[in-house]
């Protein structure tokens, strides 16, 4: 202990409130660390949770003697991750969350006196709570509100109604839903619903943003956003084929392509009735045959005239009808076709290809001249001849492919060679110049930077070590007042020279010299060159770095 106070006595103020900050920083730095793994120790329960479920469960934990914490204005709950599937089990046994809305579970008590109305309301209920828990399922989405209106049948046409949905999401936090996405949605509730279409199920966000915006325009002769994507889809996979195609052969960059088409988006049903005169069928035909032929029996009624010889009469005069009837129609022959032709038809296509030119510099005496060398035309009838057949090009119905040479302006912004270099700084002609002079100023900038950083570091701790030494020097001259010190170690206020000064004290404590001392005079030694001529310094660092680097 008491070797301790000596310590503590000889400490300087400076290294007393060092120690103490250290001390409390250490403690405070354990704390926080403590407090942080017992709260890293916790998760989550439940989120997104009503605030009248949420009351009910803190509640049931402070029963259960669970300890827990509340976030996002108490609709998140933390409990220890050792105790979270005994809290779940717990307040699943009391019935929560009910997820703000009821479900189907709203039927499992009968009652025998609720009306038929009220049964149609708690049937909307408990479908409209089963669709929000459906939705609010989806990993992008925190909470959902849905609210149905179920179809109105009537015996007078203009007296239906059709069913109708709007739905609420709230997002989660830097959350967003796609088209494809919010098309699944309306599809989802329109398919639990009977009688409900996707257009009829309209969604919006927390923000009040119509999130399926109908389509408008589905009418002959109008042009709607599906038939524009539906264009613009169309170009952009021609396009997508044709650089494929010429990528290889031009390299990228070297060409540019636009594509036009024009599609036919007008619903149009063509009736049509063909007869053919020289050619003809029989519809329908038509024969009756009638004949009767013979003697008539005759005589004077009675007895007599049944008798097998019966007496002789006269003989009655014979009779008989014939009739043929032939009927044959004939209709000439005929062909009717009913043709509906498809939205969307392509109608026109355009291709334009334009290419780069080559650029080359030619000296003429002390100057240089641009020259463009454009290609050959037969390269040009073969690329002109690839887009034809990949672009499906049909110059009956008005297609068209066109094929340009013309320098780029990246090949005409070229520097000329005896031009200075962008990125060496240096002036033009001047080749013969160091190779880590023309290598990027501001990698060179950040070099001296920390160049100069370093020595100045090293300079601060070599500072802190001869204050060290001094204060040494002190103690063992006053624990040592009997030995003379020589007169040619008096130190005067003004000295000559610092390295002579070090050595005049290193003589009189009669140590011997340390390392550290030879690393100190050659950092002052620096110090000094440095002073003198920075600018030298400067390159004679960069020299070094660039040298480490190659």
């Amino acid at each position: 202990m008491d070797q301790l106070q000596k310590i503590w006595s000889a400490m300087s103020a400076f290294q007393r409130v060092s120690i103490v900050v250290a001390v409390l920083a250490a403690g405070g730095a354990f704390l926080a660390i403590s407090s942080w793994r017992h709260d890293s120790n916790f998760k989550a329960l439940y989120r997104g949770m009503a605030g009248e479920d949420a009351a009910q469960a803190v509640q049931k934990l402070k029963e259960g003697n669970i300890e827990y914490r509340l976030e996002d204005d108490g609709n998140t709950i933390l409990v220890p991750t050792d105790k979270a599937s005994e809290a779940r089990l717990l307040l699943a046994r009391e019935g929560l969350p009910k997820s703000g809305r009821i479900g189907f579970e709203l039927f499992d008590k009968t009652n025998f006196a609720t009306t038929d109305f009220a049964e149609q309301v708690n049937y909307r209920r408990a479908l409209e709570g089963e669709l929000e828990r459906t939705i609010a399922s989806l990993g992008e989405i925190e909470k959902a509100r849905v609210h149905l209106t179920f179809p109105k049948d009537s015996v007078f046409v203009e007296s239906r109604q059709p069913a109708k949905a709007s739905v609420l999401l709230n997002l989660r936090r830097q959350a967003s839903l796609a088209p494809e996405n919010v098309a699944a949605i309306a599809h989802l509730v329109a398919s639990a619903v009977e009688g409900l279409s996707p257009q009829q199920v309209t969604i919006v966000d927390s923000h009040g943003d119509l999130l399926n915006k109908p389509r408008s325009g589905d009418t002959l002769g109008s042009a709607s956003e599906g038939q524009f994507e539906y264009q613009v889809n169309v170009e952009h996979e021609l396009t997508k084929k044709l650089n494929e195609t010429l990528d290889p052969i031009l390299g990228a960059g070297n060409y540019r392509t636009g594509v036009s088409v024009e599609c036919d988006f007008s619903g149009v049903e063509e009736s049509e009735e063909v007869l053919d005169p020289a050619k003809s069928a029989i519809v329908s035909s038509q024969r009756t045959d009638e004949s009767a032929a013979g003697r008539l029996n005759a005589g004077i009624p009675g007895v007599a005239s049944n008798l097998p010889n019966p007496p002789a009469a006269a003989a009655a005069p014979a009779s008989g009808t014939t009739r043929r009837t032939e009927n044959t129609n004939y209709q000439t022959s005929r062909m009717v076709r009913h043709v509906e032709h498809p939205r969307g038809a392509v109608k026109r296509v355009t291709v334009a290809v334009l290419l780069d030119q080559e650029m080359k510099w030619e000296k003429k005496g002390a100057n240089y001249s641009r020259t463009f060398i454009a290609p050959l035309p037969e390269k040009i009838n073969v690329i002109k001849n690839l887009v034809t057949n990949i672009a499906g090009i049909n110059a009956a119905r008005g297609d068209q492919v066109t094929v340009e040479t013309l320098p780029f302006d990246g090949s005409i912004r070229e520097d000329r060679p005896d031009a200075p270099s962008a990125h060496s700084g240096l002036p033009a002609g001047q080749d013969k110049a160091p190779w880590y002079l023309k290598k990027d100023p501001k990698i060179i900038a950040g070099a001296a930077a920390g160049g100069v950083l370093i020595i100045g570091a090293g300079i601060w701790f070599a500072a802190r070590g001869r204050r060290h030494r001094v204060a040494v020097t002190e103690t063992v001259a006053a624990l040592n007042p009997a030995t003379p010190r020589p007169p040619s170690a008096e130190i005067s206020p003004v000295a000559e020279d610092p390295l002579s000064q070090e050595q005049q004290l290193i003589d009189a404590l009669k140590v011997p010299m340390l390392s550290s001392t030879k690393n100190e005079a050659l950092t002052k030694y620096l110090r000094q060159e440095v002073r003198k001529d920075p600018a030298a310094a400067t390159q004679l660092l960069r020299t070094w770095l660039l040298d480490e680097e190659s």
